[in-house]
């Protein structure tokens, strides 16, 4: 029989990720959340579109999101477009949360209405 390896990847206590049977598994354990990426695009794709939301929810054009969080508006728009497969950093994900004033984690919830 052969073994099944699990990479973990510590975000905080309470936020990890696992890749797993060539998926990533997002588990928030505070709210009981988990989420099941099957490709990288997938998550990109999710990523991207929570960051778009987050971004119109703030007010914030594009350029005002990229100063703030101090990345090119390139960047970001690539980041936001639909079928992105554009990877991004965890440091880089962390400064778009904190210049967007959310948690990390809301990057990765599935919406329905984006």
């Amino acid at each position: 029989m052969k073994k099944q390896w699990f990479a973990t990847v510590c975000f905080t206590i309470s936020e990890f990720c696992v890749a797993y049977f060539n998926g990533i598994i997002f588990i928030y354990c505070e709210r009981w959340i988990i989420m099941i990426f099957r490709t990288d695009a997938e998550l990109y794709n999710e990523i991207g579109a929570n960051i778009k939301f987050y971004r119109k929810k703030a007010g914030l054009t594009q350029q005002d999101l990229a100063d703030k969080a101090q990345i090119s508006i390139s960047y970001l728009s690539k980041l936001e477009a639909t079928g992105c497969k554009k990877s991004i950093s965890i440091a880089m994900l962390n400064n778009i949360a904190n210049a967007l004033d959310i948690e990390l984690v809301r990057f990765f919830e599935r919406r329905n209405n984006l």
